[in-house]
């Protein structure tokens, strides 16, 4: 039939945000970061808004499932709720607030890391690269379904731990090429020259 487009495996974006949710409320401790709960990925889960904290970030994609957050670095802020994702392609300090959540509705996030020498090598790779801009260290972005999918991909590892082992590097490996062929694409390239400058 005309219009219609099956893609196997595909999950409808409503109902992989809500199985997002629904791992992350299982793996992730209640008012806690849980930090690597695998290599390199973070989960977030607060039930309550917070105070301004200040900390050092560095480079990673952080991606909102539920609740809302708000980062101030200079004179610059920038709030992201669930569907938007947080990139920083440097070490630097900055301004953190939860700003929507509850008990009944926590905050659930991803921290991801992003490794420069896997994402140097990524780029050798691809056939098509998107011009290096000029944008923040610290920018948000809208997650698209590519994205998302790729991610939960991630998270389902977590229910699986016999094949993370396995899986995990080219899951996180899909997810820097889908930040690379996406709407921050000019800002990792961007990053990956001034990194390499500096080495």
């Amino acid at each position: 039939m005309r219009g219609l487009v099956n893609i196997e495996g595909m999950l409808p974006p409503r109902s992989m945000w809500k199985e997002a949710r629904s791992i992350l409320l299982r793996h992730a401790r209640e008012d806690c970061l849980s930090a690597n709960a695998l290599p390199g990925l973070h989960l977030m889960r607060f039930g309550w808004s917070s105070r301004p904290l200040v900390s050092m970030y560095s480079p990673c994609m952080a991606l909102v499932m539920q609740g809302s957050k708000s980062l101030e670095f200079g004179h610059t802020r920038l709030d992201y709720g669930a569907g938007r994702y947080l990139l920083t392609s440097i070490d630097m300090p900055a301004t953190s607030r939860i700003v929507s959540a509850s008990g009944k509705c926590p905050l659930l996030a991803v921290g991801i890391d992003i490794d420069f020498a896997e994402l140097r090598e990524l780029i050798r790779r691809c056939d098509r690269l998107p011009p290096a801009g000029s944008q923040p260290g610290i920018s948000v972005f809208e997650a698209d379904s590519s994205l998302l999918d790729a991610v939960v991909r991630l998270l389902r590892l977590l229910d699986t731990p016999e094949h993370a082992r396995a899986l995990r590097p080219l899951v996180q490996q899909e997810i820097l090429y889908r930040l690379l062929s996406g709407p921050a694409g000019a800002r990792q390239c961007g990053c990956r020259m001034s990194h390499r400058t500096r080495a």
